[in-house]
């Protein structure tokens, strides 16, 4: 199955207040994994355990060190590693983030096919693609 991801990042923060995302954190693993081969190669240490990317997190908090403490993104429109900018790409990315504006819609190759072929859609990773913005 395929998925179209659908909304906006509303900059609740749930995806960077006090969970890093760690290698081998949960239904995240394959994910992260993928984007240290693919992408960026770097790994932190925060409170004892190997995360992700860059020294983004806060070495106390394990929060990322952009987050305000309104809950917002402080360089959201400026530079966001490139996690950031494709988090969620599967549906169980998101499914304990009650604030989170993103979801994700089922579809089948075939429908796939007709949204890329039409320009509506692009791919973003594996088995999931997005709107493209009109």
């Amino acid at each position: 199955m395929s998925y179209i991801r659908r909304g906006y990042c509303n900059q609740c923060g749930q995806c960077c207040e006090d969970k890093p995302m760690p290698l081998g954190w949960g239904q995240h693993q394959d994910f992260f994994e993928d984007m240290i081969t693919h992408f960026d190669k770097e790994i932190t240490k925060v409170k004892g355990k190997t995360y992700f990317g860059k020294n983004w997190n806060d070495p106390i908090t394990g929060a990322c060190k952009y987050l305000h403490e309104d809950g917002h993104c402080t360089i959201y429109n400026k530079i966001l590693s490139l996690v950031c900018k494709i988090f969620p790409v599967q549906p169980h990315h998101i499914v304990d983030y009650d604030k989170c504006a993103y979801y994700f819609e089922e579809v089948t190759q075939e429908q796939i096919e007709i949204l890329l072929t039409q320009g509506k859609i692009r791919h973003v990773w594996q088995n999931t693609y997005e709107e493209v913005p009109s």
